[in-house]
């Protein structure tokens, strides 16, 4: 996995989260984080109070979405706990849809019916 990362300060990542630390530390392959420029600055028509409003909205969502994700990411712990091969099947899964999305994207879909693979255009 290539990620990208903004280079943000610990005080602004501690409150909007990262996801680049997040792959980082859950991936179950390498990851190598790549440290992007920020893009160029532009010019918004809304006032400083309606820019702090919707930063602080914002940031609230983000709290709420770290930890919804963190209660999955135990729950997920505690399953692969009670069973090991869970891991394995959820790779499975990821696969599959893998190579349905490349099939899609290569305009073909490949339908498995027992042990038979019939290609559709």
């Amino acid at each position: 996995i290539v990620i990208g990362r903004r280079g943000m300060n610990a005080f602004k990542r501690f409150f909007m989260g990262s996801v680049s630390k997040l792959v980082l530390e859950h991936a179950p392959c390498d990851v190598a984080v790549v440290k992007t420029d920020h893009g160029p600055e532009v010019q918004h028509d809304a006032s400083v109070a309606d820019v702090k409003k919707a930063e602080e909205i914002e940031r609230q969502r983000r709290i709420e979405e770290h930890g919804q994700r963190s209660a999955a990411v135990a729950e997920f712990e505690k399953q692969l706990e009670a069973d090991p091969s869970l891991l394995k099947k959820e790779k499975r899964k990821l696969r599959h849809v893998i190579s349905l999305e490349k099939a899609e994207r290569e305009g073909s879909v490949t339908v498995s019916v027992g042990e038979k693979d019939e290609e559709h255009p």
